[in-house]
């Protein structure tokens, strides 16, 4: 058709161009060869024999491949389909079915701990002492939210025979700690419960990559009064003695007895919400929350900071203990008491947090230093057998010079006269 079109435009008269008229036909020597009947121009050049009236340009398809097309039956462009299921869609929907099995399992853990929290909350939670519960708990949640992609994107490679021992046994402590009243038993079941799940869903990869939120929920669990009660003492006796010592060095007259610490005309009791081992599993919980933010590679040194948060904490206690007996002294036994007694539990959180950033900050200096030292030893100009004021510091390899009266040979052959 394109031909007939061609032959027909060459056998019509040509009108001479005058002024500010152009001919309505151009002779065939001047036709577009990139002519389509779609006003379409093809990407290279090309000649009326050899076009083809049934191509078209796919814009998916490289430009090398254009002339091994197949001719359309009807010559007109008919737009080429593509599928409705692209890559991002096959991922969020192969997401969402994942995520769709683990509906059961949620429901099921809501059924199960839903009461217990509600418990918690309205009674133990409301305590000085275990006023971090609420905390660990809503971080937590918000570490499981923040790798759901993780567990879902594992590998199924269920490890049932490890998972149902583990679930057996975290159900029989549910049982008994709900049973008798418990709490200890009711809530850490969960520790076991939720590994049991991650390896009976998917396997051992998901629980690698939960496995920290799934040991930072231990620190909500409280601890028996026994131990609790063995442990605060000494901590409790050393924030007193800490507290007076500093004190009396600043000029208050303090005076110690056990626990309690004399200030003035006011006598203060170091209880064990000030200086308790609740305190220092929470302030251990925060530690242990800030090292995995960071994130540092080092092992070891995430190992000494964590070792490092029980002094922290014993600081951070008496810092609050100090600030306490000032606004007491100087505020009054209702201040003391009052807003600012919970005012000061912030200071120590706050205090503690510094602390830890500090000496974080302290073990990157020692580190850049070292390494600015083990890269200063090891550069060629003042390493090796080179002195730094030697002419062939800079360059090793440059022979020495001949001493006086020596003849140096030259490439020639004889010797250098």
């Amino acid at each position: 058709m394109l031909q007939e079109f061609v032959k027909s435009a060459s056998q019509r008269p040509v009108i001479p161009a005058k002024a500010g008229i152009q001919p309505a036909v151009t002779p065939t020597t001047n036709l577009d060869p990139g002519f389509r009947r779609d006003d379409n121009l093809l990407p290279f050049p090309c000649t009326p024999t050899n076009l083809d009236p049934g191509f078209r340009r796919d814009d998916d398809l490289p430009v090398s491949s254009f002339r091994n097309h197949r001719p359309l039956s009807s010559g007109l462009t008919q737009p080429r389909t593509r599928s409705a299921k692209t890559p991002m869609t096959t991922l969020s929907a192969t997401r969402t079915d994942r995520g769709i099995e683990w509906a059961p399992v949620l429901f099921g853990l809501a059924a199960m701990y839903v009461p217990t929290f509600v418990d918690l909350f309205m009674g133990l939670w409301r305590s000085d002492e275990q006023m971090h519960g609420p905390i660990i708990l809503a971080v937590s949640l918000y570490l499981f939210w923040s790798l759901r992609h993780a567990i879902q994107d594992a590998p199924v490679a269920p490890r049932r025979a490890v998972a149902w021992p583990l679930l057996i046994f975290g159900l029989l402590l549910y049982i008994l700690g709900r049973s008798q009243g418990i709490i200890l038993f009711e809530l850490g079941s969960l520790i076991w419960i939720l590994p049991a799940l991650l390896l009976m869903q998917r396997g051992t990869q998901a629980l690698k990559a939960c496995w920290f939120p799934i040991f930072f929920l231990f620190f909500m669990i409280p601890l028996p009064g026994p131990i609790v009660d063995m442990l605060t003492l000494p901590m409790k006796t050393f924030v007193s003695w800490a507290t007076e010592h500093v004190l009396y060095a600043a000029g208050y007259p303090i005076s110690r007895n056990g626990v309690i610490l004399y200030l003035g005309q006011y006598q203060l009791l170091v209880a064990d919400v000030c200086a308790g081992l609740h305190t220092l599993f929470s302030l251990e919980a925060m530690g242990l929350f800030y090292l995995h933010i960071t994130r540092h590679g080092s092992w070891w040194r995430n190992t000494l900071l964590a070792i490092l948060i029980i002094p922290i904490s014993l600081a951070a206690n008496t810092i609050r203990v100090m600030s306490l007996s000032l606004i007491t002294y100087y505020l009054g036994d209702e201040a003391g008491q009052g807003f600012l007694h919970g005012f000061a539990g912030m200071v120590l959180f706050v205090s503690a947090l510094i602390l830890i950033m500090a000496i974080d900050g302290l073990i990157q200096f020692f580190l850049n230093r070292g390494k600015a030292r083990a890269g200063k030893s090891q550069s060629p100009r003042y390493g090796g057998s080179f002195h730094p004021l030697s002419p062939h510091a800079e360059y090793p390899s440059h022979p020495p010079l001949p001493a006086s009266g020596e003849r140096a040979m030259v490439r020639g052959g004889g010797p250098n006269p």
